[in-house]
């Protein structure tokens, strides 16, 4: 679908250069000429009537966290200094010689806003070497290349191809949601330093004695709330569908069934430091091994 930039800046400059008359090639080697003797009307020219050249190559490399109007911006300034540089004497045609310090230009700034921490220049380039032969070799054997097979053909160590696999991954927020409206990251990625509440558990206070100790209903809540036993863990508002009441007192009893848990976790059963949100893991940890009980009322 075709985007709308109508009222703003990058709109007129579109509509500027579309509209912008493209040169022939005696208007260029006429121009190229009057810029050599220090002619301003005459770069200010040449750098307009290509200016639809600049975007033409800013859209093949668009990024999704990269404005338009910033890769245009970057793209423009290699096509300036293609017009400080061009030699209309060797016999080619301005447009042929300017794309490749466009490109040149548009290609680094996405290399450098694309990722939020920024590479050199040398690492870049030795990616993008590494990107364009995995994907030609994708195409040759039929299967993603090994790294071993990559470093052979770069005349690289397999540990420098490793690496360079490893700072191209994309890079995922902490904030970000695990899933559509689902809890962030942090809450959920396990910390290999944690202390393990649910082994802590182990010596002679398993989970289900903390369950014994709740009433039917709250076992009922905390046993399809954390999914022990091998079920699915559910929603507050399918545990409140499935027992006949609302969704506030699903909330309520969980609320009372973990405080009472909590109470009756001596100081010696969990590491020091543990918080809630581990107890609640170690429940929610059991239903690889948990007790396998009936939902009795």
């Amino acid at each position: 679908m075709a985007e709308s930039h109508d009222g703003d800046g990058l709109g007129q400059f579109l509509r500027r250069a579309a509209c912008t008359r493209l040169l022939t090639a005696a208007e260029e080697r006429d121009l190229a000429r009057r810029i050599e003797r220090g002619d301003a009307r005459a770069r200010e020219h040449m750098i307009e009537a290509n200016l639809l050249l600049v975007v033409s190559v800013a859209k093949r490399y668009r990024h999704p966290g990269i404005p338009l109007a910033d890769l245009i911006q970057e793209g423009t300034i290699g096509l300036i200094r293609a017009v400080e540089k061009f030699d209309h004497r060797r016999g080619n045609r301005f447009s042929t010689y300017a794309v490749f310090l466009i490109r040149q230009y548009v290609a680094r700034a996405v290399a450098e806003k694309s990722r939020l921490v920024r590479l050199p220049a040398d690492a870049n380039a030795r990616l993008r070497r590494l990107q364009r032969l995995e994907r030609d070799l994708r195409a040759q054997i039929g299967r993603a290349p090994t790294s071993a097979e990559l470093a052979a053909s770069l005349d690289m160590t397999r540990a420098d191809v490793e690496h360079l696999r490893q700072i191209a991954a994309p890079v995922a927020s902490l904030d970000e949601p695990a899933a559509d409206g689902g809890a962030p990251l942090r809450d959920v990625l396990r910390d290999a330093n944690a202390h393990d509440p649910f082994e802590a558990l182990g010596d002679g206070r398993s989970v289900q004695a903390l369950l014994d100790a709740l009433s039917p209903r709250q076992r009922q809540v905390i046993v399809r709330r954390f999914g022990l036993g091998g079920s699915d863990a559910a929603s507050p508002d399918a545990i409140a569908l499935a027992l006949g009441i609302t969704r506030a007192r699903v909330q309520q009893l969980e609320s009372e069934a973990l405080e009472r848990m909590h109470r009756r976790l001596r100081p010696r059963d969990l590491p020091p430091g543990t918080s809630p949100a581990l107890r609640l893991q170690a429940l929610h940890e059991s239903r690889r091994g948990g007790p396998d009980r009936a939902e009795a009322a």
